[in-house]
């Protein structure tokens, strides 16, 4: 890749900027993080581009975010959803990087990257091991202004983006919040879902996309955030030489039309097949620019919780907990308030039993928020209720920051809503709010005249009418720059630590340095629980459930306690339970019945091990002590052997189905046995995400599904993989034989030596990046111990990875395309309309 070298008085004026600091107010208890922000750098190249840095060697990898000041909020009228469209583009092709390399790279170098465009910004980032930072640079440089944006792409992924698309409108909740953001808006582009309106997705033509990445791609318009292991003065000088060549133009600037003030309730009332209705009710609410922001965070967290302000964690939406003012009093509620640049909206959401009086239903519900509102309006809430909650804030926001690509979304978030200051001032504006404020804020937003309500009625739907290079290659080309942009520190993450307590129990304890908050796990026999709280249990691997928690350092004992105590509490999930109404999980429980894999039907739960994770500061000892006192022995579980699939499974969905599913499955070797690596690397390069032999079938060449999800399951005695995709019902035909076709080739076109070597080349790589949280260190700790029965070094795993040659994987091929095809179609009563 050729690049033009930048001019001395550029990187003079770069130099000027290198030592802008941004400081942080700590909490007075803990710190905000592990990572010191401190320590972020912040500058701006003469042509507009903003740089932020932020140095840290705690793991061997490094995640880079690149953010465009632009979303739905720019998009010309008839144009809906070009924003995100053009987002699907940019992961297809540049000059430098064609024939999807832009994505196709970043997989074979181990890493992994993602994207997503919402009302203020289209955002791209990745995760790589430290060496290969400037792989990412490059492709960031390419994506800026020298992308290939083919016409003979734009049908295909017309057909990628209606399949996502069809994907939501599965979901009443998804479709019901779309109809309620464009009533609480009249005059102001948020209004408008980003994913855009089908019709404006299908007039689309190749000069609109082109026209509106040429207006909007350029230095003036994006942040680049760069964290973890690099040196940061080499870096900054690799920036320069990079992007420093494009030219300086007027950045795009927010929507001039501010939304009027809103004198009267709107409500909305939609039908539609189901068997729960559900309910949104929102508010005005302050942009994260805005002196109230922190004030509104509060709010949330008194009525019904909050999950701090992570909009890649969490997407604004947090569950209802204990001990708010909501909890308990309304099925499934969660609250949204998701950072704006402008003022967006705060809502309340909920499901209600299709059976219930939909009129009394719907006034007791309205009620309930009214009542909890009036407190707010009349300073009815206690001093211990506000400090708690505003202690809660806190917690959540230590908990934003676990790793590496976090903090480099965070940064550029923020920046890109021109609101990177008062994010780091967070901690501090928080602890200054009082009851006034509060009051104040709920008098200005949250009065019965700027509500608006929606509701989806389950019931009858009413009819309508339906309008690549060699590795080696790709290795040379990698390694180009005389100039590396880093300098890795070789980061060591610290072993995993095995602790057996006296009754057999094994206690596994993972330190991550980069953490500010700990992490506790208990892992139970089964995936089939229900818990009595929020602390819902969850599947960090296929056959079991884990109950966790995660609480700050100090917190650790008490955050065992409560585990403990809420593990007497779970129960077997009710059979009625999993017959999901998402036809992506009722897919996997085909695969689970065409595998002979039996429910969990234990009558109390097993727990297997104990995990710890993040900062632990030797409270490890102390939390194994309590563990030891409560836990009783682990016994040794038997899962039922995983079956051969006797044959193709289909099922008729019996409610509107905007989206079909089309998977695949097959009973694969254990992770101890010796073709389990061969089996991963042909997992790889038939289907990983977007990319993979069926991936660019599909996706790219296609637009028959918008993704392929691949997953390789199993509890260390079974195993099993699954393909699968969500696919428009007039193309399941289609996608169907294109799975045959590609699955059925693996033994007529074998796995090429190039292939193989980017398999291996990737599995190494996702050793360095791909944990980095409390959460997916506990999982991964989890993993080995439940799949090997001991904790494996990351030397063992690359020796057994490179033994791996291109025989073995050929050999593994009958047995891979010995599987079988599960469906999920519209049923006759579902009241689809064909095309």
């Amino acid at each position: 890749m050729q690049n033009s070298a930048p001019s001395s008085g550029l990187l003079a004026a770069a130099r000027i900027y290198h030592c802008i600091l941004f400081l942080l107010v700590l909490l007075p208890a803990s710190g905000w993080a592990q990572l010191d922000l401190q320590k972020v750098q912040r500058e701006q190249l003469p042509n507009g581009l903003t740089l932020l840095l932020l140095e840290e060697h705690s793991f061997p990898s490094v995640s880079v975010q690149m953010l465009y000041r632009v979303g739905g909020r720019n998009e010309p009228a008839g144009q809906s959803g070009i924003a995100h469209f053009l987002e699907h583009m940019a992961f297809r092709a540049s000059e430098n990087f064609p024939d999807t390399e832009v994505v196709s790279r970043i997989y074979a170098a181990g890493g992994e990257w993602h994207g997503y465009t919402w009302i203020d910004q289209t955002t791209y980032f990745a995760t790589v091991p430290s060496d290969q930072l400037d792989l990412l640079l490059r492709i960031e440089a390419d994506r800026m202004q020298r992308l290939l944006l083919e016409p003979r792409w734009i049908e295909p992924e017309k057909g990628a983006v209606l399949a996502e698309m069809h994907g939501y409108e599965n979901d009443p909740a998804a479709v019901l919040h779309d109809a309620v953001v464009f009533a609480a808006f009249q005059a102001h582009p948020y209004r408008n879902n980003v994913i855009g309106w089908e019709t404006d997705i299908l007039a689309l033509q190749h000069q609109d996309v082109l026209a509106f990445y040429q207006q909007h791609y350029m230095p003036a318009n994006a942040v680049l955030a760069v964290v973890g292991d690099f040196d940061a003065e080499k870096l900054h000088l690799k920036v320069a030489q990079l992007f420093g060549e494009f030219p300086a133009k007027a950045a795009s600037p927010l929507p001039h039309t501010l939304e009027p003030p809103q004198l009267g309730q709107r409500h909305i009332e939609m039908l539609g097949a189901g068997d729960s209705s559900y309910f949104e009710i929102a508010y005005p609410a302050p942009a994260a620019n805005d002196p109230d922001f922190a004030a509104m965070l509060v709010i949330q967290q008194w009525l019904s919780g909050g999950s701090g302000v992570n909009f890649m964690q969490e997407y604004g939406t947090t569950n209802a907990e204990p001990g708010t003012a909501l909890y308990a009093k309304l099925d499934g509620l969660s609250t949204w308030f998701p950072p704006s640049a402008q003022r967006y909206l705060f809502s309340l959401r909920g499901t209600v039993p299709a059976d219930l009086p939909i009129r009394q239903t719907q006034q007791q519900t309205e009620q309930l928020i009214e009542a909890a509102l009036q407190q707010l309006r009349d300073g009815q809430i206690s001093e211990a209720d506000l400090q708690h909650s505003k202690q809660r804030v806190l917690e959540e926001l230590v908990y934003d920051l676990g790793t590496h690509e976090e903090t480099a979304h965070q940064l550029a978030f923020y920046d890109g809503l021109n609101a990177l200051d008062e994010w780091l001032a967070l901690p501090r504006q928080v602890t200054q709010v009082s009851n006034a404020d509060l009051v104040e804020l709920a008098n200005r937003y949250l009065q019965p005249w700027q509500q608006t309500a929606g509701w989806f009625h389950a019931g009858a739907k009413p009819s309508v009418a339906a309008p690549r290079q060699h590795a080696a290659q790709l290795q040379a080309e990698a390694q180009q720059d005389s100039q590396p942009a880093h300098a890795p520190r070789s980061a060591v993450v610290p072993a995993p630590q095995l602790l057996q307590l006296e009754q057999g129990l094994p206690l596994l304890v993972q330190e991550n340095p980069a953490a500010a908050a700990a992490f506790v796990s208990l892992v139970i026999a089964g995936n089939q629980w229900q818990g009595s709280t929020n602390l819902q249990s969850n599947d960090p691997l296929w056959g079991v459930s884990s109950l966790s928690s995660h609480c700050l350092p100090d917190q650790l004992e008490e955050c065992v306690d409560l585990l403990l105590a809420e593990t007497d509490k779970l129960v077997p999930e009710p059979q009625s339970a999993r017959q999901s109404s998402d036809p992506a999980t009722r897919l996997h429980g085909l695969f689970e019945a065409m595998l002979g894999l039996e429910v969990n039907t234990a009558k109390g739960p097993e727990i297997r091990l104990a995990v710890l994770t993040g900062k632990l500061q030797q409270q490890e000892s102390a939390a194994a002590k309590l563990l030891l006192k409560h836990l009783p022995g682990s016994r040794q579980v038997t899962q039922q052997p995983v079956q051969k699939p006797q044959g193709d499974v289909s099922l008729d969905w019996p409610y509107e189905l905007s989206q079909a599913q089309l998977g695949y499955v097959v009973n694969a070797p254990s992770p101890t046995d010796e073709n389990y690596i061969a089996w991963r690397a042909l997992q790889y390069i038939l289907a990983h995400d977007y990319e993979g032999r069926l991936g660019k079938q599909a996706i790219s060449n296609s637009g028959l599904a918008y993704f392929i999800d691949s997953q390789y399951h199993s509890d260390g005695q079974g195993a099993w993989v699954s393909l699968s995709a969500g696919v428009d019902p007039g193309k399941l035909a289609a996608l169907e034989l294109m799975f045959r076709e590609q699955i059925s080739g693996l033994a007529l076109h074998p796995p090429t030596e190039a292939e193989v070597a980017e398999a291996k080349q990737h599995l190494i790589g996702r050793l360095a990046s791909a944990r980095q949280s409390n959460v997916e260190l506990a999982a991964g700790v989890a993993e080995q111990w439940l799949w090997y029965g001991q904790l494996l070094s990351k030397e063992a795993q690359i020796a057994s990875i490179n033994r791996l040659d291109r025989q073995q994987v050929v050999a593994a091929i009958p047995g891979f395309s010995e599987g079988a095809y599960a469906i999920i179609r519209p049923g006759k009563a579902s009241g689809n309309v064909t095309d």
